[in-house]
């Protein structure tokens, strides 16, 4: 929650919102934990999964200020709804 809240904060700055579902917090906490490590995978994981699902959404014009966005998990895979 604590990362997530991170991302929060960056899409808000640009007028939209990004929330998350259960399904997708469930496979960002199974993917981005380690018994060794903990939590500290989960930024990594963030950034190549969910940062970069974004940035590419972004970069294609698909989304645009004022949208409302939602990280969800389909087929196994993480998508960005709008």
């Amino acid at each position: 929650d604590i990362y997530f809240k991170g991302l929060e904060k960056l899409f808000a700055d640009r007028d939209m919102k990004l929330e998350i579902t259960e399904d997708a917090r469930e496979v960002l906490a199974t993917q981005g934990f380690n018994p060794v490590y903990g939590a500290r995978p989960l930024k990594r994981y963030l950034q190549k999964n969910v940062e970069t699902l974004l940035a590419k959404k972004i970069l294609a014009d698909e989304v645009r200020t004022g949208d409302r966005l939602v990280l969800d998990v389909e087929n196994g895979s993480l998508i960005i709804r709008k």
